[in-house]
């Protein structure tokens, strides 16, 4: 994990539909995130292989190729905190044995430019907290109630 510090840190969206991408990757942006385009599964998991800058992950759930949103969660998880995972669907609720994990952001389309600026901000914390926490220890989680 690179270095997160709100409003200069990386968020991987993935997203298969280009004008919900769009609408998206112009919300973030304009929250003033830097923002990682990905319009299928296998191109985001082969941005989080190249990519430690990444902080936060938002991933539709539904998406063509073979691989899901699910897969990329799954994986993300592996990297970023789980409660740094926003998976969002207008078509599905992701299922108790299909979270990546407890913690995982769920929200369903459309999604309110608000309540999603709001969660990469909270996501972004939580992933700089993890790594304060592996670098400096304990008193390093102080960051999430700052």
């Amino acid at each position: 994990m690179g270095r997160c510090a709100n409003e200069q840190s990386t968020v991987l969206l993935v997203e298969d539909e280009p004008l919900q991408r769009a609408h998206l990757e112009h919300m973030i942006l304009a929250a003033g995130f830097d923002v990682l385009p990905a319009n299928n599964a296998k191109k985001a998991l082969s941005l989080l292989e190249d990519r430690p800058d990444i902080c936060a992950v938002i991933t539709d759930i539904r998406m063509p190729g073979g691989l899901d949103g699910l897969v990329v969660a799954w994986r993300a998880a592996k990297r970023v905190p789980a409660r740094s995972i926003i998976v969002i669907s207008a078509y599905m609720v992701a299922g108790p044995n299909e979270q990546p994990a407890q913690d995982f952001r769920f929200f369903r389309k459309p999604i309110q430019a608000n309540d999603l600026i709001q969660e990469i901000r909270l996501a972004v914390r939580r992933t700089q907290a993890v790594t304060d926490f592996k670098a400096y220890g304990p008193a390093a989680i102080q960051r999430l109630h700052s």
